[in-house]
Order: structure tokens, then C-alpha cells, then sequence
């Protein structure tokens, strides 16, 4: 038995074997063509490597002025009959009375939410300081009634937080406007997006 070299793809086989057990090459035929070689790299990436430069060129040419602020938008008022009278503009959700309402809730919430994380902060240092200076004798009675006096006052002032955040909350949504279309001759409004 002797061993051969199989010449589709170069490993070594027995002689009594019909064909190579690797590539199915029987002794005697002609090898299968070789596959042309793949392209390297560099000539896949040139292509693209050359686009991009191009766009790099492109890009160094001066830029059109930016569209800021947007071009008005002029569309016809159906209720005058004038063309193009209707203008973007933002108008107030409410009346005057509810938007100052908004504002009397606003003002005064947001001072009532800084007034309130200002006595918890106080109320918990307060706290911390008596139960440093407890006497020994007393602990367990003076640390019940600070901490008692503690979660009461931090309570109360935690909930004027919350109902000074709501209040300014309200007041907030009670001051918004919204976007519409008015027209500069009859001041008729059209909803925008």
C-alpha cells in the first residue's frame, strides 16, 4: 500500500482508494481549474475610498444660508377671502382670567415647594441635633418625642411640597398656548400641528 498526493488538492491518500477521500479526485484526471484570486483590500475600498473624496470636495464648496428662521407660510382666509393672509403664530389655550389664574397658582407654588424642601432639611437637622444632645437618662423618652415631632412637622411640610408641586403644576398648564394659523386682516384661526 503507498501513499499519494492527490493533485486537485495536495493531501496525501492511499493508493487503493478509488478517489481522493478529500476533494473526490480519482488518479489520472485533470485537476479542476483554479479559482481566480480574490481582490485585495485595497482595490475593493478605492471605489468608495474615491466616492467619499468626491463628497469631501462637494462638502468644501460653500453651503446655501441655513433656513433659520422658517419661511412664512401664507395660506388664503376662507372666512375674508383675502389670499394669503393666514400666518403661523402661537395664541394663549385660555382666556385672561384662567391664564392669570395660571400665573397667581405658578408664582406662588414654586416658593411654597422651596419653602417646604427648606423646612424639611431644617426639620431633619434639627432632629439630628437633638439626638446628639440627649441625655442618657432621658434617651429613650426624648428620642420618642423627637422623632415623633420630626415625622410630624417632615409630614406636614412634605405634603405643602406636594400640593404646592400640583398647584404649580396647574398654574403651568393653565398659562400654555398653542400653534394656529391667523389671519392679519380678520384675525380668524386655523389649527396647526
Amino acid at each position: 500500500m503507498a501513499i499519494i498526493k492527490c493533485e486537485g488538492c495536495g493531501k496525501h491518500y492511499s493508493d487503493k482508494a478509488e478517489q481522493c477521500p478529500f476533494c473526490s479526485l480519482a488518479p489520472g484526471d485533470p485537476p479542476p481549474p483554479k479559482p481566480a484570486p480574490k481582490a485585495s483590500i485595497a482595490s475593493r475600498v478605492a471605489p468608495a475610498a474615491r466616492a467619499l473624496s468626491q463628497k469631501a470636495k462637494q462638502l468644501k464648496k460653500p453651503l446655501a444660508p441655513p433656513a433659520w428662521p422658517p419661511k412664512p407660510i401664507h395660506l388664503d382666509c376662507h372666512a375674508c377671502n383675502n389670499q394669503q393672509t393666514m400666518m403661523r403664530d402661537t395664541v394663549p389655550r385660555f382666556n385672561g382670567i384662567i391664564r392669570t389664574i395660571g400665573g397667581i397658582l405658578l408664582i406662588p407654588s414654586l416658593l411654597g415647594v422651596a419653602v417646604s424642601l427648606i423646612g424639611l432639611f431644617t426639620t431633619c437637622t434639627a432632629h439630628h441635633e437633638v439626638m446628639q444632645d440627649l441625655d442618657p437618662a432621658y434617651s429613650t423618652a426624648g428620642a420618642m418625642g423627637a422623632t415623633i415631632g420630626a415625622t410630624i412637622s417632615g409630614g406636614i411640610f412634605l405634603v405643602l411640597g406636594v400640593g404646592a408641586f400640583v398647584g404649580g403644576l396647574l398654574g403651568w398648564l393653565l398659562l400654555l398656548t398653542r400653534k394656529v394659523y391667523k389671519c392679519t386682516v380678520c384675525g380668524h384661526i386655523i389649527e396647526r400641528a
